[in-house]
């Protein structure tokens, strides 16, 4: 097969992976919607009763939760097929969630050094298990699906 004769189906292959993000995208918009109003609960209603610490794995695990759920009811209308595509959602997803984190935390006015220590395990930060849940959240979905 030549190279011209190979196009068509690269070409549709390559369409078919950006429809795919472009999807993954919109669900995102959806999963981060959630996520900021739970966010916004949590600080208005849990916080002031038990305080940042608890409020925040208590936060991790509702966030989870909804994760799961999206992913799981929406993961099929993103028509991400195989592994590798399932996988470059759950990427794109977390450069998404990273870059949303920080640049509306820097817009409250927090330091970068304050917001990066919201990925510190060692030291209480819970966001990076958040994106790790987040990179592997389309295959964990895939396979409750089956």
């Amino acid at each position: 097969m030549t190279p011209s004769q190979n196009r068509p189906f690269t070409e549709g292959r390559r369409s078919l992976r950006w429809c795919a993000l472009g999807r993954a995208l919109v669900v995102w918009l959806v999963f981060i919607g959630i996520e900021s109003v739970l966010g916004s609960l949590r600080g208005v209603f849990l916080e002031p009763r038990i305080g940042a610490a608890l409020a925040q794995r208590i936060g991790l695990t509702t966030g989870s939760v909804a994760l799961l759920i999206v992913t799981y009811l929406l993961i099929g209308w993103v028509r991400a097929e195989g592994r590798t595509a399932l996988l470059e959602v759950g990427v794109l997803w977390v450069a998404l969630t990273f870059t949303f984190e920080m640049v509306i935390g820097h817009l409250r006015g927090r330091s970068w050094r304050s917001l990066l220590a919201d990925y510190d395990i060692a030291h209480g930060g819970l966001m990076s298990v958040a994106l790790a849940l987040l990179l592997f959240a389309p295959l964990i979905a895939v396979r409750l699906r089956r």
